[in-house]
């Protein structure tokens, strides 16, 4: 009858209104996403180089955008170091935990390359030592810091997120998993050219500067001094702008002979330690 034609056009009427306002909250959903990645990449991009700021940076956005209740970021303390630790931490005790870049845990984290949950029955990480010490940090959700591999350079994982319960209490969406991916090859690579960077200006035993940045640096502060030169007003004498600081160990060649070059590596990083923790960060 017309009355079920009407009733079957205004039903096909309603459904497509339905759909359409779905996609168009979809299509919000999406440009919102895509507006966080471009900030986030910006921001990240201006601290490619500093690591500190970068794991700040990861965690704030980590916590802000999915209101979880704790997060660590575990990654290697340098380049060249296979440990992977934890070396950040938002409402957590860092735990007493690592695992090493090369081994079959972290192999099999680059083989997925993309958030984890822990409590997932059909994930197969199970088996590793490593999985049973990271689910007993109360980590809801890992995402592996996978750093792409290319003609020069093969994959590599650079660290792990570690992401506790929301505060909803909610699970992780697959639309927080997409963003939280996006996000974990983005740090990779940050984390990636900052070690890079760090590597060839810091000393590898000791950590601190090269001798190279050393007198670059240096050159740079007694320019700035001249640029922005001083006078006391009553002596007109110039006030020094900069100042230059040099020591020796005593005695540190009999440490090297009595005891061996390694026990010598080991006076000067701890020296280097000391010297690092009692400057300014200016200095």
């Amino acid at each position: 009858s017309d009355t079920r034609k009407r009733k079957s056009v205004l039903d096909y009427i309603s459904r497509l209104e339905e759909k359409q306002a779905s996609g168009s909250k979809t299509l919000r959903r999406m440009k919102l996403d895509f507006e966080t990645v471009i900030e986030v990449v910006s921001q990240i991009n201006a601290k490619s180089l500093d690591l500190e700021l970068i794991e700040r940076f990861t965690i704030n956005t980590v916590m802000g955008q999915f209101a979880v209740q704790q997060v660590f970021l575990m990654r290697r303390e340098n380049h060249s170091e296979s440990r992977i630790v934890p070396v950040a931490q938002k409402n957590v005790e860092v735990p007493s935990f690592e695992f090493t870049a090369d081994g079959p845990f972290a192999r099999r984290l680059i083989e997925l390359a993309k958030p984890v949950e822990l409590d997932d029955a059909e994930n197969d990480l199970g088996e590793f030592e490593e999985f049973k010490a990271l689910r007993g940090t109360g980590v809801e959700l890992c995402v592996p810091l996978v750093k792409r591999g290319d003609a020069t350079e093969p994959e590599d994982i650079k660290g792990v997120l570690c992401l506790g319960k929301k505060f909803n209490k909610l699970k992780f969406s697959d639309r927080d998993k997409e963003f939280l991916s996006l996000l974990g090859s983005m740090v990779a690579i940050s984390l990636h050219n900052a070690q890079l960077y760090h590597r060839s200006i810091l000393d590898e035993m000791t950590k601190v500067y090269s001798r190279g940045h050393f007198d670059v640096y240096l050159a740079q502060e007694i320019e700035r001094s001249r640029r922005y030169r001083r006078t006391d007003e009553e002596t007109e004498a110039e006030i020094p702008q900069v100042s230059l600081i040099m020591f020796d160990l005593d005695d540190f060649k009999k440490v090297n002979d009595t005891y061996g070059h390694q026990v010598g590596d080991l006076v000067l990083k701890d020296t280097a330690r000391v010297v690092r923790s009692k400057v300014r960060s200016a200095d």
